[in-house]
C-alpha cells in the first residue's frame, strides 16, 4: 500500500480531518510526514506558534502546565493505540 493510501486512511480514521472530502483528504495526506519521538520529548511548549497540527498515531501523549511552584501538573493523558 503507498504512503499516501496510508495517510488519507489514519486520517479518515482521525475526528478532527475524517470529514474533509475526499480531494482535500488526499492534498492533506500528500504533505503529511511521520515523526517519532521518544518518550519525555517535548513535542511543543505553551506560547510556542501553532506553525503546524499533530495527529497521534500510536502511543500516549501527557499534557502538562507547571505550576506556580514549578512542578508539572498532568492536564490529560491521551491514548492511541
Amino acid at each position: 500500500m503507498s504512503a499516501a493510501k496510508n495517510g488519507v486512511d489514519f486520517l479518515r480514521s482521525s475526528p478532527v480531518p475524517a470529514a474533509l472530502p475526499a480531494t482535500e483528504l488526499a492534498a492533506l495526506a500528500a504533505i503529511t510526514r511521520d515523526e517519532s519521538d521518544r518518550m519525555r520529548d517535548e513535542v511543543f511548549m505553551e506560547g510556542d506558534p501553532a506553525l503546524w497540527f499533530c495527529l497521534v498515531k500510536t502511543g500516549r501523549v501527557r499534557i502538562l502546565r507547571q505550576s506556580r511552584g514549578g512542578k508539572d501538573v498532568v492536564l490529560e493523558l491521551l491514548p492511541r493505540e
